[in-house]
């Protein structure tokens, strides 16, 4: 059996305070899911990747592709976490798919999250 690598990491949003659960003053990264699991928080899992300036990217990440200037964010779909633009509709969404540790991620820079960035989660939500 093959042994696994992934990390699993989690950030945790509070809808009531509108910032990151923290401590230490850092955001907590691993969690008890089953404590965490109320409406009152968001739970956004790290993809397994780092952007090009090695900062962890997470579900709701903003990216800026550097290679076409276009920004996308996270998010899990069908079984993988792609990068979607904010041009899409629901009707007809367009995808990046993220293919690890390949050549895409040396363009991709975390610029804010959906959830810090609400002129951008009002575009999404």
């Amino acid at each position: 059996m093959k042994k696994q690598n992934r990390i699993f990491k989690f950030r945790v949003w509070d809808k009531s305070i509108k910032d990151w659960v923290k401590e230490d003053g850092k955001p907590i990264t691993t969690i008890n899911l089953e404590y965490w699991n109320d409406e009152k928080y968001i739970i956004q899992q790290f993809v397994g990747n780092l952007d090009r300036d090695g900062k962890e990217i997470f579900e709701g990440d903003i990216c800026r592709d550097d290679f076409n200037g276009e920004k996308y964010y996270m998010f899990y779909y069908a079984g993988s976490f792609v990068l979607k633009t904010f041009k899409s509709d629901d009707s007809f969404p367009h995808f990046k798919q993220i293919f690890w540790p390949d050549k895409i991620v040396q363009y991709i820079k975390v610029v804010g999250n959906i959830l810090e960035n609400l002129n951008y989660g009002r575009q999404i939500v």
